[in-house]
């Protein structure tokens, strides 16, 4: 089954230019994750659907917060300091 999602404002019985305390949680989006280790993705349509969000919640100046995973190991693809553990470009500009 193959699902597009089409991102929308939900309404969760609040305002979301009222005082209401929220945020767009972006969370592992990483050069690292496209390592083969991971095997093959069930998410393939993802970046594009947090791009969509992503471009609401900059139009509106909503708070985002960006999540990133830094591993201790250094054979792993999201090690400090290595490329995998960049954000991808899809969430950078």
């Amino acid at each position: 089954m193959n699902l597009r999602w089409e991102p929308k404002l939900l309404n969760w019985g609040m305002n979301m230019d009222s005082n209401h305390l929220f945020a767009l949680l972006i969370i592992d989006v990483q050069q690292g994750f496209e390592d083969k280790r991971w095997g093959k993705r069930n998410n393939s349509n993802a970046e594009e659907n947090i791009n969509s969000l992503l471009k609401i919640w900059r139009e509106k100046q909503w708070p985002i917060i960006h999540v990133q995973h830094i591993s201790t190991n250094s054979h792993f693809p999201l090690a400090a300091n290595s490329k995998g553990v960049s954000f991808k470009e899809i969430v950078n500009h």
